[in-house]
């Protein structure tokens, strides 16, 4: 997910105390999600989306060299 981020000129996620407990909250449910069903096409959604908001609301550009 860094990588992608960082190709895109976004700083990398960091993994720290402070945000572990909401970035693992999006996984919860995932093992038990049947993988080719409906439901996980309709829950993926709803997941990326959230998690997109999660990674814009913790972005740190400290981590990003000057260009």
């Amino acid at each position: 997910m860094s990588y992608i981020l960082l190709r895109e000129h976004e700083p990398p996620f960091v993994l720290s105390p402070a945000n572990a407990a909401a970035y693992f909250f999006f996984f919860i449910d995932t093992p038990t999600t049947e993988k080719q069903g409906l439901a996980m096409l309709f829950r993926s959604q709803g997941v990326i989306k959230r998690l997109a908001v999660f990674l814009v609301e913790h972005a740190d550009p400290a981590y990003l060299r000057p260009a």
